[in-house]
């Protein structure tokens, strides 16, 4: 086997990897969770399993993105393959870093000292879960797109 076609084939398993287990995570595994468990175990489950799927998911875009510069240069990198994957791994970011701490923040001071429900920026844990389930949806649509995007063999 050459160069190219390992590259190309470290390339398929890492996005292989990501994308399976965030669909398996966020389309398989947390609603079973919510169906059978209480509500808050289910969640903080599920927030476990979505931590690890956001540290694969890492891992696995910076092995793409490193093989993929390898094989097509720096400006291969702009190409609309690599773009979704650069979108996938801002979803992610953005997910875990940025959503993620402020629903635990919510979570942990579920009122504020009035005995109203603590918000951040003006919105509650509800509708901060719903911006980390939209983000979480724009991201498998974005892999969907990965997916299906048309491919040369051994590229």
């Amino acid at each position: 086997m050459d160069e190219r076609s390992w590259n190309s084939r470290l390339r398929q398993l890492a996005m292989t990897l990501w994308i399976g287990g965030q669909w398996l995570a966020g389309w398989g595994v947390a609603p079973i969770l919510f169906a059978r468990l209480d509500t808050q175990l289910a969640g903080e489950l599920a927030g476990r399993v979505f931590t690890l799927v956001e540290w694969l998911g890492l891992a696995c875009a910076l092995v793409w993105l490193g093989f993929y510069a390898l094989r097509h240069g720096g400006a291969g990198l702009r190409r609309g393959e690599a773009r979704l994957v650069w979108a996938m791994l801002a979803c992610s970011l953005a997910n875990q870093w940025l959503i993620h701490p402020v629903i635990e923040r919510l979570k942990a001071m579920p009122v504020d000292a009035a005995g109203a429900p603590a918000q951040m920026l003006g919105l509650g844990f509800g509708p901060w879960h719903g911006v980390s389930s939209s983000v979480y949806l724009l991201q498998s649509l974005l892999a969907l797109a990965w997916v299906l995007w048309p491919r040369r063999r051994g590229d």
